[in-house]
Formats: structure tokens, sequence, C-alpha cells
């Protein structure tokens, strides 16, 4: 009956539309003073950013405020909280048109309708720190429907000071030198962002300053129009809305919203992102969100099962009035509340049938039957449905997102593709292709006893990486479980025969030694005990019950016997089905071999109806190798859903039920199983970011662990070796360890490239040498990223990881006071004027040229100010600028290139390739030769002074080649070059051999003094000792395996501490092969590391700094090598940019 009345109201609003007449908008504006009026606005005159303060106000009622508002102005990247207003973004139209601090984020309180809000309060959140002022005004408006002119006046205003500090700092996890090329990049209107889309993950970057914005798992990402806001699919599919300003996710659609109402299929944005409007997959259902107020998200959900919110329900949404209708539905939009039909519905109900109450309306609102419209009323075209809808808003919208069914496509026409947003793509954003390899790819590197040296899997290296910090992870993957099939919902029949045989496959590795296991067509309650696996389930689910075939005799006895019984209470003790592994439900099939026997695990599917039901399960079998038992068959857990409603499936006891419902079983997640230890089977649902772990073979369940960061992108998780801990290690490096007992997470951290990073909730870390410089610290109310190492004097803590996995020590809260200190650099002409601020009091400026520090100059106060002319820093390249605070908290480092101009000192070029060992030996192995090195040695020198040599004054360079000397000779000739090498001057290293790491000591391996002798090594710290007696610029490149691991042993540690101005760049990270084929012409670090100083040169592009050169450099090896080799970059401890070209 309500759906007809919808119909014709639906009708007649279509119908009417045209008569509306105009609003009276503001169109100039005056002041009209009145001194009758009172009104008493206040704030704490102290905030911190992120944290809510409360704005609170008092108006007294006077004649003139018939039509009148009560009008806040904000900094931009303010967000509110509360009822009774509405909040939007600057030069957003406000309601009638208030053009009152229109360039600012305003809060509007209506103080003149049916329900005024003279009275009330909200939640301020800033997010810019520093003093702050707060304007407001009481403005009035003529009548709606007032001819014009519709003047402004303002009644009286205010201001409000504010001083906003900096709030608890928040952790963002970012590799700066990200491997991997984007599907796609696209760039946001006006161009301030661009949006890197790779496989299930996004990032957003400054398009300006190339600062990463933000990183996160999800799908379908899309800009707003405006590109504040960016919409995205996370885990299942729900959306999530992010303020970029903010980096936070402020909306994201419930587990209710996704079943019941199916999930949103439409997204359109209106009026300069100040409303969101979305369209859900049934039952018509709607919703209106204002993202400026948390939890202003309004939704009607009432329509016909089948019918797509947006192509089904007529919706009325008026800015002017403050109100949204759907159908037959009135809402207000100052507040979010339940409509007055759910209201009135719920009460008319009895009390054990009700559900949890609604929320009820506190702002009444006249029933909506106009809407007038400020640009163009949104014709929707006739249909061939018997239903009547119209869609009518008082100003533009438009489409991010759209997967509308082919009715509502079809009703709709050309609206929604008219005002879809098209993604601007970014140009020259094609990926580096993946290069194929012609001939023999050779490691430059020794192998001891066969044994494998790179570890060969991501697992394996976290465990490595983690043994200096004294934590044990359980690295020991099972041979790779068989995923063979992701089964589609429909009967496909090829489909059919895959799930078949992977059944029957499955049957035979647990029949072994055993008799043949039954298969049969269908199953039925009678084969229970006897059949486990079958073709078709054919019993009731819970799901699709109508459409099961004939019932067995037991289940209708037993229905009828249920039917007569008389109602009590007590929970459901209807018997649960037997465990069957049928194909017509698998979704997919996981087999692991242990020593004590064989474990198959299947996921199970079903579902019916346009609602749908669905039901979902995990049947485990255990095989075990003792043939004399039995095997070991049971559903260990399942979940069932009644159109997005959870319930607990028949016979099933609430342990199971829970974890299948949080593991969301009943939605086909995609699942990711690992046993560790062979005794406990960990489950893993992306989807619903969540783990639960049972024990084999009793497949009791012992843990469950919810809320796993960043699901989508997870690539494995185990436990620590005491099975106290659960381990998530995502694709992107991030780590987290959670507690098996509370499912609390104790410890976060970044693995990337073997350098590691970990943290507790109060940023309180300890990390391997680069590996701090992967997290970064965001301090709401600053737009600056800032990496942790820049926190060392206050948050390093040596240990801290070992304590938070093993102790159960309460976990801190995240430090105050701490906030960076800011710079901000700018330059005109040939001067450059710095200011710098900080909360904490600053210490000093220091300028960089070219890596060396030039000046420094002492700042005091919480602010400072300094002009510096280009001209006291020389010929130079390269000039950088940084300030510290009191505590020795570091700002960012603002970097300029001052000139294009010849370096006026010497480029000096020692390159060494090693390519023939003479039969020698290491630890009674031979190391065999190379083919490349030596070649590779004589490429670099000629590339140097092909494209280095041109930017300084005078070139000397050496090579050493093919067995290249003793070890004396090199030396001799490497200290020379250093101690020739004075301020000014730059020394380019080259090393190509084969390298090795023992007893955490790099080594470059030299040719043996005699045939067959033992081989000659060159330890890094020699090479250190004569580079410290260097005075100009050092740059070392090393083309060997293990060849990072210079990059991270004692002598290079010596180096970074002596503030020398060091920089190494090496082939490979960690245990990784260096690798070498002569289809790349030689080792392909080499090639990457001569293409990029190529292209510069040949460019003009004089701006390659060292982190370009790196950053392109490991991009190419990377993608050429299929992630087998990644480079690595070490650098002393000097700040800013430098060249080498």
């Amino acid at each position: 009956m309500k759906l007809a009345i919808a119909t014709v109201l639906s009708f007649f609003f279509v119908q009417s539309a045209a008569a509306v007449p105009a609003e009276c908008r503001a169109t100039s504006g005056a002041d009209k003073i009145d001194s009758t009026l009172h009104a008493a606005v206040t704030i704490r005159n102290d905030a911190r950013t992120g944290q809510p303060s409360t704005l609170s106000w008092q108006i007294s009622k006077s004649p003139e405020l018939r039509d009148s508002f009560l009008v806040v102005g904000f900094p931009g990247t303010t967000r509110f909280g509360g009822d009774g207003f509405v909040a939007l973004p600057p030069t957003a139209r406000a309601p009638r048109s208030i053009r009152a601090y229109e360039e600012k984020t305003r809060l509007i309180v209506p103080l003149s309708s049916s329900t005024p809000s003279t009275t009330g309060s909200a939640k301020i959140i800033f997010y810019n720190a520093g003093a702050t002022k707060i304007t407001w005004s009481i403005v009035g408006l003529p009548p709606r429907g007032a001819p014009p002119p519709c003047v402004e006046a303002n009644f009286l205003n205010g201001i409000l000071d504010v001083q906003v500090t900096s709030g608890p700092p928040q952790f963002v996890a970012q590799d700066r030198f990200s491997s991997g090329d984007p599907k796609f990049t696209f760039v946001s209107n006006h161009s301030k962002f661009l949006l890197s889309v790779f496989q299930d993950r996004y990032q957003v970057i400054e398009k300006n300053t190339g600062d990463l914005v933000l990183e996160r798992a999800g799908r379908e990402p899309r800009f707003s129009p405006s590109g504040r806001y960016l919409t995205a699919r996370g885990g299942s599919g729900r959306l999530e809305v992010v303020d970029l300003l903010i980096q936070q996710v402020v909306f994201t659609t419930t587990a209710a919203l996704e079943g019941n109402f199916g999930g949103v299929e439409a997204v359109a944005w209106m009026n300069g992102d100040a409303v969101l409007i979305l369209g859900y997959g049934r039952k018509g259902a709607v919703g209106v969100t204002l993202p400026l107020v948390n939890e202003r998200d309004l939704f009607w959900g009432e329509g016909c099962n089948g019918c797509h919110g947006l192509g089904s329900t007529s919706i009325w949404l008026d800015w002017d009035q403050i109100a949204f209708s759907a159908s037959a539905d009135d809402f207000s939009l100052l507040e979010a509340a339940d409509s007055e039909s759910t209201v009135k519905f719920w009460d008319e109900q009895k009390p054990e049938e009700r559900g949890p109450p609604p929320k009820r309306p506190t702002y009444s609102i006249p029933h909506i039957e106009e809407v007038s419209f400020l640009a163009d009323e949104l014709a929707v075209p006739k249909t061939r449905s018997r239903e009547e809808f119209s869609w009518n808003f008082s100003d533009k919208i438009t489409f991010v997102l759209s997967n509308a069914d082919a009715d509502a496509a079809y009703k709709l026409g050309k609206l929604v593709a008219d005002r879809m947003q098209k993604p601007n793509r970014e140009v020259g954003s094609r990926p580096e292709s993946k290069v194929a390899t012609r001939g023999k790819i050779s490691k430059r590197m020794v192998e001891l006893d066969g044994k494998r040296v790179s570890p060969r899997n991501n697992l394996e290296r976290l465990a490595e990486a983690l043994v200096p910090f004294k934590i044990r992870i359980d690295d020991k993957l099972p041979k790779e479980p068989s995923r063979p099939i992701v089964r589609t919902l429909n009967n496909d029949n090829a489909v059919q025969a895959s799930a078949v045989a992977v059944v029957k496959s499955a049957m035979l590795a647990l029949a072994h030694n055993r008799p043949p296991l039954q298969f049969r067509a269908e199953a039925s309650k009678r084969t229970k005990q006897s059949v486990y696996f079958a073709k078709s389930y054919g019993m009731d689910l819970d799901a699709c019950t109508h459409d099961e075939g004939p019932e067995d005799e037991d289940q209708t006895s037993a229905r009828e016997n249920a039917s007569a019984a008389p109602e009590t209470k007590e929970e459901n003790t209807e018997e649960e089905n037997p465990p069957v592994i049928s194909a017509d439900q698998l979704v997919a099939l996981w087999k692991f071999e242990l020593t004590s026997g064989v474990l198959v695990v299947a996921q199970q599917h079903t579902q019916c109806g346009t609602s749908p039901d669905r039901y979902g399960d995990l049947i485990a079998v255990f095989s075990p190798a003792d043939s004399s038992l039995p095997l070991r068959h049971t559903r260990i857990v399942a979940a069932y859903s009644d159109a997005g409603d959870p319930s607990d499936p028949a016979g099933i006891d609430k342990l199971r039920a829970s974890s299948g419902s949080a593991l969301r079983l009943d939605f086909r997640p995609v699942l990711e199983l690992n046993l560790v230890d062979q005794r406990w089977l960990i489950v893993t649902s992306k989807d619903a970011a969540t783990s639960v772990v049972f024990e084999v073979p009793s497949f009791k369940q012992t843990s469950i662990v919810s809320g796993l960061e960043n699901p989508l992108d997870i690539s494995i998780v185990s436990t620590t070796a005491d099975h106290r801990n659960l381990v998530q290690l995502n694709e992107s490096g991030s780590v987290g360890f959670y507690d098996l007992k509370t499912g609390q997470l104790r410890l976060r951290g970044k693995f990337v490239d073997d350098e590691i990073v970990l943290l507790d909730s109060a940023l309180n870390f300890e990390a391997t040498p680069e590996g701090a410089s992967y997290l970064y610290v965001q301090v709401p109310g600053n737009p600056q990223l800032f990496s942790l190492d820049q926190f060392s004097s206050k948050l390093q803590s040596p240990g801290i990881g070992q304590r938070r996995v093993y102790q159960d020590e309460p976990l801190p809260t995240p430090p105050t006071g701490i906030a960076p200190p800011s710079i901000q650099v700018d330059r005109a002409g040939t001067s450059f004027v710095v200011t710098a601020t900080s909360e904490n009091g600053l210490s000093e400026l220091r300028v960089m040229v070219d890596g060396y520090s030039a000046e420094t100059f002492k700042f005091e106060g919480a602010a400072g100010r300094q002009v510096l002319s280009s001209d006291s820093f020389g010929p130079a390249r390269w000039v950088s600028f940084y300030v510290t605070d009191v505590q020795g908290i570091k700002s960012v480092t603002k970097s300029f290139l001052l000139s294009a101009k010849s370096y006026s000192g010497t480029l000096r070029v020692l390159s060494v390739g090693i390519n023939k060992f003479n039969g020698g030996a290491y630890q009674g192995k031979i190391v065999s030769d190379l083919a490349f090195a030596a070649g590779d040695a004589k490429r670099f020198e000629v590339g140097a002074k092909a494209y280095l040599s041109p930017s300084y004054s005078r070139y000397s360079s050496q090579v050493f080649a093919g067995e290249g000397g003793s070890r004396d000779k090199l030396l001799e000739a490497l200290s020379s070059f250093a101690k020739a090498t004075k301020r000014g001057d730059t020394l380019v290293l080259f090393l190509a051999s084969h390298g090795l790491t023992s007893g955490g000591e790099f080594s470059l391996l030299l040719p043996s003094q005699s045939k067959g002798a033992d081989i000659v090594e060159l330890p890094f710290s020699a090479v250190s000792d004569i580079v410290k007696t260097s005075q100009g610029r050092v740059f070392i490149f090393l083309d060997a395996c293990h060849s990072a691991d210079a990059a991270q042993d004692a002598a290079s540690e010596q180096l970074a501490a002596t503030h020398q101005n060091v920089t190494v760049i090496s082939a490979s990270k960690g245990r990784q092969s260096s690798l070498e084929s002569q289809s790349w012409g030689g080792g392909i670090f080499t090639t990457a590391l001569l293409d990029v100083l190529k292209a510069a040169k040949f460019s003009g592009n004089h701006d390659l700094s060292m982190e370009s050169l790196y950053a392109n450099v490991r991009r190419i090896v990377t993608a050429r090598t299929n992630g087998r080799q990644t480079p690595w970059f070490r650098r002393a401890s000097w700040q800013g940019e430098q060249s080498v070209d």
C-alpha cells in the first residue's frame, strides 16, 4: 500500500515541478544592525588539531528574524559534529545563497525554521594549527518566494580568537621509492592531486610537491568533482569516502547496507561536494550524506525488494529548505534521523516484535511539495515500467560512479551519462614494460654448500629482518596449497565440471592407503556418516529452501513433529546438516600435506532470491597418515544471512556461527589460508579484515582477530614462534602484530627491501638504518608528512618491538607537544626568504649547498625569519634549508636548483670490474668467473666521461678491468684519488665483482694470487677508511650481489657518523643476487644507471637529484628483473638534494 501511495505522489511531483515559484536567493548584502538582538557565540580559546572543541550559541528572538540564519566562518580544513546545522566547503552555495563568509568553510544554523536552533552547540575539529579567527554573523532574508531584489541583511556579527596547537601525531606508512607501476594515473580537477591506481590499492600524490597524501587498499577509486574527497571500494565492495585534506575515511557503508540493501551502486556529488547522494542496489534505497559533518548520514530504503535506488525511487533534495525527501518520506538535513513512517511503524509493533528503537526526528519540516531549481531540472524520461519517478535537485549533481542495473539504466537514459564525471587521465603515465631477456642470466654471488642464499618468500625475509630485534616468527610456509577455482554464481557447465574434478582430486589425496571414498550425485541426510563428497548438496542449508528438491522422509517427519510441539524460548536445537563437500557449492579448495596426514579445506557458498538469502561455510577433512585412524570431517564455521541480516545457521553453535559471520562467509569473501607449524590453521578473510585460528586436527577454534589493517593488501598471515601473536604482512610491506588472546594490535611496522621499522601506538620506534625513512608521521593541522627518523631524538626506543610483542604492558597513547617545526622558503629572484615556526621553540636554521653544510643561523622563540642571497652560496647546483627546534626535531627539507652551470672542481672516476678469479676458492668452493663485470667497468667510465664530465671543469679516471690487479694496487689507486679530492671536487667509485657478507661485514672478491689459491677479499671497511680521507663529495656505485649490505655494515655507519658527504647506491638489496645477461649488455644495474644518466644528459635535465637518479634506476631494475633484484640507497647525515651530473 505504501508503495502505491509513493507512486501516485511521485507522479504528482513530476507534473507540478514546472509550477514552482522562483526561490528568493541572496543577490546582495547590506548591514542592518539590530541593537535589540543579543547573541552569545562562544568557544574555548585553545584547541588541538584533530580533537573536538565545542562551539555554543544562544540567540534571543527578534521580529526581524523571520527568515534568519547564524553563519560561522572557519578555516578551510575544519570538520564538524552534532545536529541543528549544516556545513559546506568554501565557495559552495549556501541555503538561500547566503553570501556571508562564502570564501570560508561555513556552519549555518537556521534560526527561524519550524524548529529553530536558537540555542545549540556543535563539535568543531580544527586541522590548521596556529592563531585562528572565527567570524560569525546573524543574517536575514526576505520570505521564500518574495520578489527581487533579495537583499541579505547583516543584523549582528562577531569574532572569536582561538589558539590551535598540534594534536597527537599519527603514523602514515609509505614507500617513497614505491616499486611497481600503476595501471592508471588520473589528475583531479584543478590539478591538485594525482591518483595512481594499482591492483587492489591506490596512492594519492600532491602534484606540485610530489608528496604522498594517501596510500590505501581499495578498488575503483574516484575523485569528487572538487578533488577534496575520494570514493573507493574497500573490503567486500564497501564504499569508502576519504577526505584527502585530513587523510581520513569519513564515511563507509555498513554490513547491513551492503547485505540488506545491495550496497552502493551509484555515487553523485552536489553543490561543490557539499552533499553526497548514494543509490543502493535493492529496496529502492537511497542515502544523502553531508561529508563535512561526522555521521550526518540520512537513509531511506522502503521500496520494492528488487528495485534499484538509481531508477525506482523519487528523490527531492532542496538545499534552500535544508530538506530531503525519498518517495513519501521527508527528512531534515539538520540531523541524521529516521523517517516519520519508520518511527510510526516501530510504535505500532508489539513490544516483543520491535527491533532497535529508531532515532526520532528533532527538527520538523513541512511536507516538501516544491523544489525551486538553481540550474536545471533533471527530467527523467518516460519508462516502460509501470512506476513513475522523479529526481529533483536544487543544485547541479555530478556522478562519479554508476553500476545501475539494466532496467535502471534504461529509465535514466542519458541522465547519468551526461552528468558522469570523466576521470582526467594524467599524460605520461604509461608503465615501464618488462623486458624479456635473451641468453643466460648470471648471478654475481657465491653460494656455499649448495645452500639457497636468497630467501624464497617475503615471510622468510621478514623473519630474517626481525632477528636483530629479538622477535621470532614462524616463517615455514607449507607447500603451496591448491587454489583451483573461484566459482561463479551461475550454473556454468564448465565451472561445474572443473569443481567436480577438483573435489575428486582432493578425495584421491585423502584416500591414500585407504579404501576409495564415495562420491554421490546428490547428498542427503540419509547419507550421513557415509558420504562426504557429492556433485550436488541436495539439502536445506537455510538459504534457498524453496529451491531445494523433495525433502527426505526424516526431514519431513522432523518438521511435522516440530510444528506440533509447543513453542519454547530455548536456543534452536535443530540438527546440523552433514559436512558434505559439494561441487555445486564449491568456491575454493586448499590441500595441505602434513607429516601426520593430509588436510583439505573447502569454502562453499549458495544463495537465492532477490533479497538474497546467503549461506557459506568452511569444511575441513583430515586424513591421518596412520590409515587405521578414521578421517576427521568437520564444518568448522558457517554463516547465514536473511536479506543481509545475520542469523545462526540451523544446528550450528554460537561460536562457529559468530566466527563464520565475522569472516563474512555468507558474502563469498576472498580467503587466504595458512598452516603454521603443521598445527595451526589460520583462515583470513580479506573482505572482512578478520582472521580465525583453529588447532589441527581437532579443529578447535583458539582465536579470532578482527580489524586487520588494509586487509585487501594482505600477503600472508602467520604467528610469532611462540604462537602468542598473529603476524600480518601486506604486499605493501606493512606489518602488524596482534595479541591472539585479546585481538589487540600490539605493534606496527613497515618492511620494504629488507629495511624495517617497528613502532607502538605512541610512535616509540626502532629501525634498521634506513627503515625509519619509510614510515611517516602526520600531525593534524600540518599538510606535510615527516619521516619518523626526524623524531629520533624523542621517539627512538631500542627494544620496543620485543617489549610490545612479548610483554603484557598497557599500550601508551600518542604523545603531544612534539609537532615538528614548519618551514616556508620563498624564492624571489636571487633571494630566498625563509620563515619558520615552532610550538616548542626554534633552535637553528641550517643551509646546505650541494650536500655541504654552508651556514647556520640561530633562531629563538616561536617564529624566525632569514633572508639570504644566492650570491652568498658561491658556484653551486643545489641549496637546501631546514630548521630544528629546541627538542632536536627537524622540519622537512626545502631544496632548490640554483643553476645548471658546471661544477668548478674536478670529477675523478675510479671504475673497477673483476671478471676472472684465477680459479680461486672461497671456503673450499671454486668461485666462478663473471662474463660482464669488466665490461661494465669500462662502460661506466665511458658513460661517466660522456654524461658526467661535461658538468665539471676537469676530469680524471682510471679503470681496473678483467683480473684487475692486486688488492694493494687497487687500494693504492683509491687512496690516491681520495686524497686528491678536495672540497668542491667529486669522487665517483664504481665496483663490479662477486660480493658476499660474512660476520655482518660486506666484502668484494678479488682474484686469487695464484691459480687455485684462496680468493682475496676486499672488505668494505677498507674502502670506507680510505674514503674518509676525501674532502669532497663521494658517490659509490656497487654492482655486486648483497651489495646493499655494504650500505648497512659497520663501515657504512661510521661514514654516516662522520657527517661526510658520501652516497652509496647498491645494485641489490639484502640477500638478493645482482643479475647480468647478454641481452642487457652486462649487469642490469649498470645498464639502468647509464640509461638514466644518458636520458638526463640529452633531455637537458640538470635537476636530476640523487633521489631521482636512484628512484629511476630502482624502477627500471625492479621491472626488468620481475622483482628479483632491487637496488638500494644509503647516504651519510647530510640534508638536502644534490646531483652527480
